[in-house]
C-alpha cells in the first residue's frame, strides 16, 4: 500500500489517496483507515475462462493433440469469455461419430456439429475440429458469451465421406465336414463384391474337391465347379455373407472293374460370418442343398451325395477400388 511517517507530522497514502501535514496522529490513522476501505471496495477484474472437455472412446481422435490445438485457439480468441467446449467421440460400426459443442455461461448452445469420420479421415480429424472451431471463434461476437442469449442454431450434420461405391475382391479357402454320409471337402475360390462400406452384392466362383467315399469294391469322389451370387453386410470388425450357388457336380468312380464319370446339376445355399484377424477374414460357414443324388454300383451298393456342410473359411483381400 502506501507508507506512513509521523516525523514532522506528515502522512502519505497510496495512489495519491491523501497527503496530510501538521495534524494529529489519531486523525492521521482515521484517514488511513478510510483510504484502505475505499481501496478494498474497488472492483477486481474477473478472470473468466472457457473450459474444455474431451470425451473420446475411440482411437480415431488424438486427445492430446486436440487439447493442445483447442488451447492455442482459446489463447488467441478467448478474450475473458466464459463457457465450455465439449468434444465427444464414439465408434459406430465402420465409422466414428464425433460431436463439437460450445455452450455459453448461461447454458445456451451456440455451436453444435456432428461428424461421421471414416477410418481414412482419422489422421486429419484434429485439423477438422480446429478449423471449424477457429472459424466459429473468429466470427462469434464477444457479447454473445454474456447474459443476452443468441438464437439457438439448428444442429448441422456434416458427413465426411469421399466415395460411395467400392469394388473389392477376396481369395478364399475352406475346409468342410459333410454328411450324410460323413465325409469332408476342400474348396478354393474367389469373391467379387460391389456396393457401400456396409452393404454389397457379391459374385463368386469356386472349385470343390470331396474326400473319397468307400462303396462296394471301390471308391468314388465328387468334384464341383460352382458360381454364386449373394449379399454381404460388413461392420467395423466382422462381416456376414449369404449366397446361392449352382454349377456342375462330377462323380467319378475308381477301383471298380468299370469306372464311370457322371455329370449332375448342383444347387446350394451358403452362409458365413467372418472376423478380421491380422489382415485376413476367417470364421465358420454352413451350406445346404435341396438336391438328393445317389450313387449306385452294379452290385446294388447305394450311397448318397452329402447335402449339408459345416466348416471354416479363410478369406484374403487382394483388390479394392473406390468409384
Amino acid at each position: 500500500m502506501g507508507d506512513l511517517a509521523v516525523g514532522d507530522s506528515e502522512l502519505r497514502g497510496s495512489r495519491d489517496c491523501l497527503m496530510v501535514s501538521s495534524m494529529g496522529v489519531a486523525q492521521a490513522f482515521l484517514i488511513v483507515a478510510v483510504c484502505l476501505v475505499t481501496q478494498l471496495s474497488l472492483p477486481v477484474p474477473a478472470t473468466a475462462s472457457i473450459s474444455v472437455h474431451i470425451e473420446s472412446h475411440t482411437e480415431c481422435l488424438d486427445e492430446e493433440q486436440l487439447q493442445l490445438r483447442i488451447g492455442k485457439l482459446l489463447e488467441h480468441y478467448e478474450g475473458g469469455s466464459e463457457g465450455s467446449i465439449t468434444v465427444a467421440g464414439s465408434p459406430v460400426e465402420t465409422a466414428t461419430i464425433a460431436t463439437l459443442r460450445v455452450v455459453t455461461v448461461v447454458g445456451e448452445v451456440v455451436l453444435d456439429r456432428l461428424f461421421e469420420l471414416r477410418p481414412e479421415d482419422c489422421p486429419s480429424a484434429v485439423d477438422l475440429f480446429a478449423t471449424v472451431l477457429e472459424q466459429f471463434l473468429r466470427e462469434f461476437p464477444r457479447e454473445g458469451w454474456g447474459e443476452d442469449p443468441q438464437p439457438q442454431p439448428v444442429p448441422e450434420r456434416i458427413i465426411v465421406t469421399q466415395d460411395v461405391t467400392e469394388f473389392a475382391g477376396r481369395f478364399f479357402v475352406a475346409a468342410d465336414t459333410r454328411w450324410q454320409p460323413t465325409s469332408g471337402d476342400l474348396e478354393l475360390g474367389a469373391t467379387l463384391d460391389v456396393g457401400s462400406d456396409r452393404h454389397r452384392l457379391t459374385a463368386s466362383a469356386a472349385f470343390r474337391v470331396g474326400y473319397p467315399h468307400k462303396l462296394g469294391g471301390g471308391q468314388y469322389i465328387e468334384n464341383l465347379a460352382l458360381l454364386g451370387v449373394g449379399w454381404r453386410y460388413a461392420s467395423q470388425n466382422w462381416l456376414t455373407q449369404i449366397e446361392v450357388r449352382t454349377g456342375g457336380l462330377v462323380v467319378s468312380g475308381f477301383g471298380y472293374a468299370i469306372n464311370h464319370h457322371t455329370w449332375l446339376l448342383w444347387l446350394e445355399a451358403q452362409g458365413a460370418i467372418m472376423w478380421h484377424w491380422h489382415g485376413v477374414l476367417m470364421g465358420p460357414q454352413v451350406g445346404v442343398s435341396p438336391l438328393q443324388h445317389r450313387v449306385v454300383t452294379v452290385d446294388g451298393d447305394v450311397s448318397a451325395i452329402p447335402r449339408v456342410r459345416i466348416g471354416v473359411v479363410v478369406a484374403i483381400p487382394f483388390w479394392s477400388q473406390k468409384m
